[in-house]
């Protein structure tokens, strides 16, 4: 069976289809097929006065919580995008328990009864002893199949009625779709019911500018943003995820090893042949979106507010954020906090690359020191451990080195070399000894020429680039302006 013919991939296919047609045989919900879908103008649903209230959905609780490796992934609210936007935020759940299969049914049933509560379920990511006051993402059911075989619109009429004979995994496709607070348990047997309200961020005030811990055991040190503005916030991290997925879709473009090609070609099952072919365009889907939702939708958000809630969450998404920090992302209705939360996630990410980068060039600067040792010496040398190199038409029993590796693995390992020593220029050697009260220099313009004024506040180093905040002498004007490698000509002590 070829990967096509998978159950997961022809669930993700028939997901695509359905997310161009609108709702079809009843299992999408209410609020996706309200919102209009236009060929020149993407729809937000921003700046909601009301949030939802009374909602009543069958609650799917994950015992894990709290734990690095929940059960099931975690939605974060889509709602406020319009559908086109949201193909990279597809999930899937596989419910093996009868009990968890009966919240999908319930889900999809209550849907022709109550359209307004939408085909939705409860994904709680956060309960006290008790669920009232508990934390959740609402997940849209999109599709649902068996896993033998996938046949959608039979398959979605077959969720409202679980068999508890079929012992079989039932695969779901949802989406996220909004927050919500559990407000009242109807019932906990067989499974929980609950009435919940949307939950929504708090105004962002003047004390959002200092960073708050939400737990007391916290991994995520946010300190070093705690005096960026919500403005530079989302500046910030609107910057790093765009690395971010340019560094995924150039991981995508990696050639194949031959042991991994080997690996995914005799694999038993075809899933993961599927996943490295779809890895390329799930890189380049993530990249699209991204530039529509700046490009076009970012603009329009009404408040700070709320653009503060749609960057976060669209970073959680493409940057596939890990389960832990999802779900601190939802409990928290601090729109500023949350950027931070995911400045810091972005900012582990291009750390983490620099630091193969670093690992790359080391090891490679190591291997062409000890080849020019070995060509000095006569040695034969040893290409990456894979023994002496023969020419196909000698003797190898002379044991003679004859061949050197192509002139075009040559070239690529010198273009490589090349492109890593291309880096960020370094900043200058004084430039951790700014502190508050320090004079310095800079550079305005060539009207202005060079400018005096004593440091304001200790600098705020973000990986290679300090912000410093001056108050300038000849006017007493106060701004914060960037020192980075790029333009550290511009600075001088005085």
């Amino acid at each position: 069976m070829g990967w096509l013919e998978s159950p997961a991939a022809a669930i993700m296919i028939a997901a695509a289809i359905l997310l161009l047609i609108g709702p079809v045989f009843g299992f999408v919900s209410s609020p996706l097929s309200a919102r209009p879908i236009s060929k020149t103008v993407l729809q937000m649903n921003y700046g909601r006065q009301v949030p939802r209230k009374n909602i009543r959905l069958p609650l799917l609780v994950d015992n894990t919580i709290g734990n690095e490796q929940p059960r099931w992934n975690i939605p974060l609210p889509n709602a406020h995008l319009p559908a086109e936007l949201t193909t990279a935020s597809l999930y899937e759940l596989e419910l093996d328990r009868v009990v968890h299969k009966m919240v999908i049914s319930q889900a999809v049933s209550s849907y022709d009864s109550d359209p307004e509560s939408g085909c939705c379920y409860g994904h709680i990511v956060w309960k006290g002893d008790d669920l009232v006051g508990a934390i959740g993402c609402a997940g849209e059911v999109l599709i649902g199949a068996s896993a033998p075989g996938v046949d959608v619109p039979n398959e979605i009429e077959s969720l409202k009625n679980v068999d508890p004979e079929d012992t079989g995994p039932l695969m779901v496709l949802a989406r996220g779709a909004y927050r919500f607070k559990v407000k009242e348990v109807v019932s906990t047997i067989p499974y929980p019911t609950a009435v919940v309200d949307e939950l929504l961020d708090d105004d962002i005030s003047d004390n959002s500018s200092k960073s708050i811990k939400l737990d007391e055991d916290d991994d995520y040190d946010t300190d070093m943003f705690a005096e960026l503005s919500p403005k530079e916030l989302i500046k910030a991290t609107l910057e790093s995820l765009d690395k971010v997925l340019q560094l995924q879709y150039d991981d995508s473009f990696k050639p194949l090893s031959p042991l991994e090609q080997s690996i995914l070609e005799n694999a038993d099952s075809p899933e993961p042949m599927a996943q490295a072919i779809t890895r390329t365009f799930d890189a380049e889907e993530r990249i699209a979106v991204y530039q529509t939702f700046v490009s076009k939708l970012l603009d329009i958000v009404p408040d700070e507010r709320d653009r503060c809630f749609a960057v976060a969450m669209i970073a959680g998404e493409l940057a596939n954020f890990s389960p832990k920090l999802r779900a601190k992302m939802l409990t928290t209705t601090d729109g500023v906090n949350r950027l931070r939360l995911v400045l810091q996630e972005l900012f582990s990410v291009l750390d983490l690359d620099a630091a193969k980068r670093m690992t790359k060039s080391i090891t490679l600067g190591v291997k062409e020191k000890k080849a020019e040792k070995e060509q000095e010496t006569g040695a034969i040398p040893d290409y990456d451990g894979i023994g002496t190199i023969y020419n196909d038409f000698e003797d190898t029993s002379s044991n003679q080195f004859v061949s050197a590796p192509s002139a075009d693995s040559i070239e690529a390992a010198e273009e490589a070399h090349k492109e890593l020593k291309v880096g960020v220029p370094s900043l200058p050697p004084w430039a951790n000894q700014i502190r508050d009260g320090v004079r310095v220099e800079y550079f305005w313009n060539e009207e202005e020429g060079w400018c005096a004024g004593t440091v304001v506040g200790d600098p705020i180093r973000i990986m290679n680039e300090y912000l410093i905040t001056v108050e300038f002498d000849d006017d007493g004007s106060v701004h914060r302006l960037s020192l980075r490698g790029e333009d550290k000509a511009r600075w001088r002590p005085p």
